[in-house]
């Protein structure tokens, strides 16, 4: 079961109303065994809006049960009717799992550099 999340201090902080952050738990008898979080952005490139995912984590003793294909067709059909247009998040060039994971969901995946700037 997939629940959807609105609203939890860095959890408190990414869900703030601002941030149009989303919170996606997967439970399994009262028990939360997957999630996923992400932002809605607006961009040029998408013509729209669209969903970043910032994690999707399935606790070890779940995987290989198919809960982070589930959770990304939700996801997709949660994005649908909100009008979002584009799904997008990175993962690591050596992840093979996780990039079968996407590819076998209909994710493309694409070589790019990440640019990035800590500022304090």
């Amino acid at each position: 079961m997939v629940v959807l999340i609105i609203g939890d201090r860095s959890v408190e902080n990414a869900l703030a109303d601002s941030n149009h952050s989303i919170f996606f738990l997967y439970t399994q008898n009262n028990t939360i065994v997957a999630f996923a979080f992400g932002n809605i952005c607006a961009g040029l490139e998408s013509g729209a809006d669209y969903l970043w995912m910032n994690e999707l984590y399935v606790s070890p003793n779940f995987r290989k049960q198919n809960i982070a294909s589930e959770i990304l067709a939700f996801i997709e059909k949660w994005s649908k009717s909100l009008n979002i247009k584009y799904i997008a998040c990175i993962t690591g060039v050596n992840n093979i799992p996780a990039q079968d994971l996407y590819k076998k969901n209909g994710f493309e995946i694409k070589l790019t550099n990440w640019v990035d700037k800590s500022i304090e």
